[in-house]
């Protein structure tokens, strides 16, 4: 099985591929070989129901023009946290438990409270982030993607849609704002139109304000000349809004790309209910509301018993007003 690129995938362009996202406790190569194994089992019976329904062959798979690729496709990025977790297991091996099964179920669970925590940092989601769309970028053009994620896999799915999608309309948020006819003309065009968030925070044309709010780069800027104000940030946006169609190919997921996402045993209802920081409410709806236009499907797959997932809440879903 490939794990780390794309570029052994069937030239067929008829082809839904399913990446697989891994939780915790997947640190190194031998444990990554046997989560390969397993992501391929599950995928076999998966690919065998989704071909089987009619619904999926209907929608998801369009009309059966579309073939979900046998192999499945897998992400690790659990190295990048496993220096940090062998510093935590050699602290814990150190406490002699009273208990055997106490001990390792302290074990487990302190290791799997860390990545989390772990992953609650900006500066490691970016550079979780930013590996997998290094792998992405590798997935041939008129392909198809469904990403599967697992337990702290889903934070990291999660994570990803927020930043790479392209969900965000420019030429609508600047329609609203009464910008300049030229800067209107440049967002109107599809490439420029529309983006996703990192390209905007690469670009400059946007960034997170200090209560974590997604705005333009020169929005809340203090200076007493409103009227020279007005100029500079029209000038300043069409130098930038000029060049976001080349930091869309670089940094976003490519529109109609996304056909699903998966996520199982995942705490991000409880995480995601509760964010209120630079990756908040406003942003979410936006997310969700993109995939639902698009008939992007979302499974979100947990045992109201399971200890670490759980399940979603109606309510939450109806307060997004899709």
């Amino acid at each position: 099985m490939v794990s780390y690129s794309f570029s052994s995938l069937d030239k067929e362009s008829n082809l839904v591929d399913f990446l697989y996202i891994h939780g915790v406790s997947i640190y190194d190569d031998i444990e990554m070989k046997k989560f390969n194994g397993s992501a391929q089992r599950l995928h076999s019976s998966l690919a065998h129901r989704f071909q089987k329904s009619k619904k999926a062959q209907k929608s998801f798979l369009e009309d059966d023009t579309l073939k979900i690729n046998p192999e499945a496709k897998t992400f690790f990025w659990g190295n990048l946290v496993k220096k940090d977790v062998d510093t935590i297991n050699s602290r814990l091996n150190s406490v002699t438990p009273l208990d055997k099964l106490v001990g390792k179920i302290h074990h487990i669970g302190s290791t799997a409270m860390y990545v989390g925590f772990w992953l609650g940092k900006n500066h490691n989601r970016n550079i979780v982030n930013e590996k997998l769309h290094k792998q992405l970028e590798g997935h041939e053009e008129d392909k198809k993607l469904v990403i599967m994620g697992h337990s702290a896999g889903s934070i990291v799915a999660y994570f990803y849609l927020l930043y790479r999608l392209p969900y965000l309309d420019l030429y609508s948020r600047a329609n609203r704002n009464n910008f300049s006819s030229s800067l209107l003309k440049t967002l109107s065009q599809k490439e420029h139109r529309y983006s996703c968030v990192q390209a905007l925070l690469e670009s400059k044309v946007a960034r997170f304000d200090k209560q974590g709010k997604l705005v333009l780069f020169t929005e809340n800027v203090e200076i007493k000349n409103k009227g020279l104000l007005e100029e500079f940030n029209q000038q300043f946006l069409k130098e930038k809004v000029s060049n976001i169609d080349q930091y869309n190919k670089k940094f976003c997921l490519p529109r109609n790309k996304l056909k699903g996402i998966v996520t199982f045993g995942s705490p991000l209802v409880g995480i995601v209910s509760k964010s209120q920081d630079s990756e908040g409410v406003d942003l979410t709806q936006k997310l969700f509301k993109y995939i639902v236009k698009n008939e992007i499907f979302w499974l979100h797959v947990n045992h109201k018993d399971d200890p670490i997932g759980f399940p979603v809440d109606d309510e939450k879903i109806t307060q997004l007003h899709l």
